[in-house]
């Protein structure tokens, strides 16, 4: 019995660390554009990370333990006590990964759409058509968007 009430206590641990990086997910898309702030929330992120691998790492053993040779979704299924117990658990901390990881997809398109923007405005300042007052085919390297010789 103390082997499925200590893989319910690291599946709820699990669960607790998913919810802070939900919540550093949803603080991090507020605040997408602010490269200080997402420094600090990915250093946050990396704690957290760090700890729900090695809790992580303990669930698995844990329930290697309970049932081996098993998936947890097969071993949910079997008719027991223990699994009516451990179900809503294992369905909470799944929805958590579900969550984060939807969140995290938005974060990045947000990010992609960022650096497309700023790709951009990069290649509008860059940009290498023809110079105003220079021969055809010549394009001036060094050449601003503004034209200084008015």
């Amino acid at each position: 019995m103390q082997a499925y009430e200590a893989l319910s206590d690291t599946m709820e641990t699990e669960i607790r660390s998913l919810t802070e990086l939900i919540a550093l997910a949803r603080q991090k898309h507020a605040v997408i554009s602010d490269e200080k702030q997402i420094a600090m929330i990915a250093a946050k992120e990396e704690k957290i990370l760090q700890r729900l691998q090695h809790v992580e790492a303990e669930r698995q053993a844990l329930f290697d333990v309970v049932a081996p040779g098993k998936s947890l979704q097969q071993w949910l299924d079997e008719a027991g006590e223990i699994q009516v117990q451990l179900a809503p658990v294992a369905e909470r901390l799944q929805q958590s990964f579900v969550e984060l990881k939807d969140l995290n997809e938005i974060n990045m398109q947000l990010v992609e759409e960022s650096l497309a923007y700023v790709r951009y405005s990069l290649n509008l300042l860059n940009a290498s058509g023809p110079s105003t007052y220079g021969r055809k085919g010549q394009t001036d390297a060094g050449r601003s968007i503004f034209n200084r010789k008015v």
